[in-house]
């Protein structure tokens, strides 16, 4: 298996966690969020038609079915474009070796700010990771036009 195709299948990977991750917390802002709230609440004492802490109750009102609609179609452009990337880069094609630099890239910005403010190791395996197929990516971008 070539290093890109370890890639891919990464690449496949993350979009597949989205999706479930996704999936599952859409079914529970659809269906279950009041109940979920209202169980949680009685279980800490409080009546929840009476004493609904204000930060939960705009919480809560603020879900609307657009915000899920958005929510959803967001997964699904994410999912798309990581397995999108993932075929493209299992056919080892340039397209997908392009997109795979854009769209590691733009992401470290951001690693770094939360490394240096929100530090955690698991934060320093996320972005070595990250700058690993990033570097991979324009070397064998690289060589290819040698």
């Amino acid at each position: 298996m070539s290093g890109l195709q370890v890639i891919a299948l990464f690449e496949f990977l993350k979009g597949l966690t989205v999706l479930t991750a996704g999936l599952g917390f859409l079914e529970f802002l659809h269906y279950r969020a009041q109940h979920v709230g209202e169980h949680f609440l009685a279980h800490a004492g409080l009546n929840a038609h009476h004493q609904i802490p204000k930060p939960l109750a705009q919480y809560i009102s603020g879900i609307t079915e657009q915000n899920i609609h958005l929510l959803a179609i967001g997964i699904i452009a994410y999912c798309f474009m990581r397995w999108l990337e993932a075929f493209g880069l299992w056919r080892e094609k340039a397209w997908a070796q392009w997109l795979g630099i854009l769209s590691g890239g733009i992401y470290l910005p951001y690693e770094f700010y939360e490394l240096i403010f929100h530090f955690s190791w698991i934060k320093v395996l996320i972005t070595l990771v990250n700058i690993a197929i990033v570097v991979y990516l324009v070397r064998t971008r690289e060589q290819k036009r040698v």
